[in-house]
């Protein structure tokens, strides 16, 4: 599932979190929520 489509199913989503061990992208993905 793509951020366009998580987008798409919770339009009324305020927070989106991401989780997980280190090294797997964190930080860039939210950077590109951030931006989109």
């Amino acid at each position: 599932m793509g951020l366009a489509e998580i987008f798409e199913k919770y339009p009324n989503r305020q927070y989106i979190m991401f989780g997980g061990k280190g090294g797997l992208g964190k930080t860039t993905f939210s950077a590109a929520t951030a931006y989109y």
